[in-house]
């Protein structure tokens, strides 16, 4: 529920909530506005969209969910 991000929208940081498989569950204002895209269509696509070499970020996803960050 975008709610219980809500605060996040209050930082001058650009903040991406990210889910095991990359997708985003919440962008902030911030990230939204220096993407210069909407949160919907943020929130479509996969944080692995953003990286030519997704397989580094797909690792560091993996060891957080395994908790080794």
């Amino acid at each position: 529920d975008a709610n219980v991000y809500a605060a996040l929208d209050l930082l001058a940081t650009m903040v991406a909530v990210v889910g095991p498989d990359g997708s985003l569950l919440y962008v902030n204002a911030m990230l939204e506005t220096v993407a210069g895209l909407s949160r919907r269509t943020l929130m479509r696509g996969s944080l692995l969209e953003w990286f030519a070499d997704p397989q580094p970020m797909r690792d560091t996803l993996a060891a957080v969910v395994r908790n080794e960050v």
